[in-house]
């Protein structure tokens, strides 16, 4: 598989080249500075994932997140995840609207970047059954990242780390899910030394803000959100359900 990279900074470029390169899945690492050049490439089937700096869409936004939408639209194989600055977040959370499947926001860690991109493209592998029950949590996590990212909840809200983990406790504890008030948010809130109201409203805060901001994406139809909510944003417990309920459903 090829990646593509599309990236301003000098530095960080060379560094997420360098972590690519070491994949033995990887077969090529296409380096392009230029936008619409990294667009035509797509389009001609010169990568299956790629990487976009938001700082080079700065000429025009919404004319090349609507090139990148057309190439996700004829090509659903091909990924794309963009990398943001904190102060970013509203033009990240709109970008899902046009085909994004994972936004990165700086600082990060490179060798997640690199993994999340193997999530997304990698299809049709063998899955060793020992090593995954191993991994299992692991691989939950980052679907669970990859989903909040992806209906528009970013790490940049406090209520980020607090929903994943409750998504990712209702996952693998069943029980959990039976009473989120009374157990779900205590055990979190002790995890994080913090009270289990102030768990409550931050999530609910994050999960508000996304609704607001992307609340018709692909990922809340995907969900079972939209028209059986009558278009109404999901409550705390609601969206932990869905979102448990598709990861039982679509995990490996």
């Amino acid at each position: 598989m090829n990646v593509l990279l599309s990236i301003s900074d000098v530095v960080e470029k060379s560094k997420l080249e360098k972590a690519f390169k070491k994949v033995e899945f990887i077969k090529e690492v296409l380096l392009v500075d230029d936008i619409m050049e990294a667009i035509s490439k797509l389009k001609m089937g010169a990568a299956k994932a790629a990487i976009f700096d938001l700082e080079i869409f700065k000429g025009n936004v919404l004319e090349t997140l609507s090139c990148v939408q057309e190439i996700t639209d004829k090509n659903s194989e091909v990924k794309i995840i963009l990398i943001a600055n904190k102060d970013e977040d509203v033009m990240s959370s709109a970008a899902f609207r046009f085909g994004i499947n994972y936004v990165v926001v700086r600082p990060y860690d490179i060798n997640s970047l690199v993994e999340r991109v193997m999530d997304l493209s990698v299809a049709g592998v063998v899955i060793n059954e020992d090593l995954e029950s191993k991994n299992k949590v692991m691989y939950i996590e980052r679907m669970t990242s990859a989903i909040l990212n992806g209906s528009g909840i970013l790490p940049n809200l406090k209520g980020y780390k607090y929903l994943k983990e409750a998504i990712v406790s209702g996952y693998t504890k069943n029980e959990m899910l039976d009473a989120v008030t009374k157990f779900l948010y205590p055990e979190i809130a002790k995890n994080n030394n913090t009270t289990a109201d102030r768990v409550e409203r931050a999530i609910r805060h994050a999960i508000e803000s996304a609704w607001n901001k992307c609340g018709g994406n692909g990922f809340y139809s995907k969900m079972g959100f939209g028209n059986a909510y009558d278009n109404k944003r999901p409550t705390n417990s609601e969206y932990i359900f869905a979102v448990v309920e598709y990861l039982r459903n679509h995990s490996l």
